[in-house]
């Protein structure tokens, strides 16, 4: 039996009203995606999953970073020394958390649970990212403005530079599977790929042309997405080129997600 059916999601919710907080969805149900009560009034953007706990970032401009405890009976609390910063993605390096800012503040980094505020990482003051993942000690980024993928070497002293590849592509979403990239693309431009390391151009996965979506990640040879607007998940079957929208999820929306196995 595939691994994908022990699988619960986590989504944050699009809405109109920017609130509308954090779903589950059990992957091969046929139930609808729930939202969690407690979670109702909160509007979150992106999220990334560390031992059990969600942490966030939401839609307004000085939101901060939230925490939220995986089955635990409490509200979603927010750091208190990262209010009044505005954050898109995150992810984490040991116990650090890598995050772009809004609009084009850069990269910022933040250590759980310290005392100190966000700092922005020097250097790449001015300029406008989405996503992040991590290779190793090295971030992809996707620019804003159809600016292609970017890297960072963290333990560097250079800029972020960009990928010469993939100029002129718009990514939003980005994961990083078996030295491949998988992308969204910024209006309905479907999924892309692109081998890191390679001279070629990202490409376009056959039968996404026409489609938006944001968020996404891949569980064994399947990609699950959150389309852009209120048109759910979908799944990308990478072995069959096949793309389907999950149904019990139509007409719900989503930013992003993540899996958690119970």
């Amino acid at each position: 039996m595939s691994t994908e059916t022990n699988k619960s999601l986590y989504l944050t919710a699009n809405n109109t009203k920017g609130n509308g907080g954090i779903w589950t969805y059990k992957t091969g149900s046929p139930d609808k995606p729930v939202q969690i009560p407690a979670t109702t009034l909160f509007g979150f953007k992106a999220e990334i999953l560390i031992d059990g706990n969600l942490y966030l970032t939401t839609h307004s401009g000085d939101g901060g970073i939230w925490k939220y405890e995986i089955g635990g009976t409490g509200d979603p609390v927010q750091l208190e020394c990262t209010a009044g910063f505005g954050f898109d993605a995150l992810i984490a390096i040991d116990n650090t958390l890598y995050l772009t800012a809004q609009d084009k503040g850069g990269i910022w980094k933040y250590q759980i649970d310290d005392p100190e505020k966000p700092k922005q990482i020097a250097g790449t003051e001015g300029l406008g990212f989405h996503g992040l993942i991590v290779q190793g000690r090295t971030l992809y980024l996707t620019a804003r403005d159809g600016g292609g993928i970017w890297i960072y070497d963290i333990d560097g002293l250079r800029k972020p530079t960009q990928l010469e590849p993939t100029s002129g592509f718009g990514f939003i979403g980005i994961v990083a599977v078996n030295g491949t990239l998988y992308l969204t693309a910024q209006g309905s431009g479907g999924v892309w790929t692109y081998r890191i390391g390679s001279a070629n151009k990202p490409t376009q996965l056959r039968g996404t042309a026409g489609c938006g979506f944001s968020g996404l990640l891949m569980l064994d040879a399947t990609l699950y997405l959150s389309a852009q607007g209120p048109d759910g998940i979908w799944t990308y079957q990478t072995n069959t080129r096949t793309l389907t929208q999950v149904a019990p999820t139509r007409g719900l929306g989503f930013n992003s997600l993540v899996s958690y196995t119970k």
